[in-house]
C-alpha cells in the first residue's frame, strides 16, 4: 500500500480518523510540517477571499472554524480582519488535544474548545459565522455532524463548508468522495430536511456551501 501525502500508510480510513490516530498525526512534527504545503495554506487565503465575496459581514461576529486543526485558517482570517481594521470574536473546534496544542502556539487569540462534532454543543445558537473546511470527507456519519453545526449557528447566521471534489481527490485518509453533482444533493437533502437556504459552488477542484442560517 503506498504512503500518502505526508508519508502515512493507511491502512484503514476509518482507523486514521479516530482521535487516538489524529493525536499521533498531529504530534508528528514533520508530519505537522508536510501536512502544512504552501497550497494548503494558499487554500485558507482563497477562503478568505471567498467570504469576502460573498459578502461576510465579519464586523462583531463570533466566527468558529469546526474541525480548526491547527488554527491556520484561523490565523489567515485574523490576518485579514487585522488589515481591515475589523474586531471580531474567535473560536476554534477540534476533535484532536494534539491538534488544539498546536493551534494555541498558531492563534493564541482564539478561544480553542476541544469537541466532538458528532455531539451537540451545550449552548445553541452560538456562533454568527461558522467554517467547517475540509472535515466531512472524513466522517462515517456526515449528515449528523452537519446537522450539529446548523444548531451552532445564530439565527441569522452563515455556514462555510468544503470539502474535497470527489472526481480529483485520491487521499486513503477520506471516507467521503463527492463530486459536484453528489454534494448538491446531499446539502440539498440536509437543508431540505432542516428548511435552510443555500448556496452550492466549486472553486478550485474544491466542493463548497454557504448555508443561511434562516427559514425558507
Amino acid at each position: 500500500m503506498p504512503p500518502n501525502a505526508q508519508g502515512l500508510i493507511i491502512k484503514s480510513p476509518i482507523l486514521h480518523n479516530t482521535k487516538e490516530q489524529l493525536n499521533v498525526f498531529y504530534s508528528d512534527s514533520e508530519i505537522v510540517r508536510q501536512y502544512l504545503t504552501p497550497e494548503r495554506i494558499n487554500f485558507y487565503q482563497k477562503i478568505v477571499k471567498l467570504s469576502e465575496e460573498k459578502l461576510f459581514d465579519f464586523d462583531g461576529k463570533a466566527i468558529a472554524d469546526v474541525g480548526c486543526g491547527t488554527g491556520h485558517f484561523l490565523l489567515a482570517l485574523e490576518e485579514y480582519l487585522n488589515k481591515n481594521d475589523i474586531r471580531a470574536n474567535l473560536f476554534g473546534l477540534e476533535f484532536s488535544e494534539a491538534a488544539i496544542k498546536i493551534a494555541k502556539n498558531i492563534i493564541p487569540t482564539a478561544t480553542l474548545i476541544q469537541h466532538d462534532i458528532y455531539n451537540e454543543i451545550c449552548i445553541t445558537n452560538q456562533f454568527d459565522i461558522i467554517y467547517c473546511l475540509e472535515v466531512l470527507e472524513h466522517l462515517l456519519y456526515p449528515d449528523k455532524a452537519l446537522k450539529n453545526i446548523c444548531k451552532m449557528c445564530s439565527i441569522h447566521g452563515k455556514i462555510l463548508v468544503t470539502v474535497p471534489d470527489g472526481r480529483h481527490d485520491t487521499f486513503d485518509g477520506h471516507i467521503n468522495f463527492w463530486s459536484p453533482e453528489g454534494w448538491k444533493v446531499f446539502i440539498e437533502q440536509n437543508c431540505s430536511y432542516l428548511g435552510l437556504n443555500y448556496e452550492v459552488g466549486t472553486m478550485n477542484k474544491t466542493n463548497f456551501a454557504i448555508i443561511f442560517n434562516y427559514l425558507k
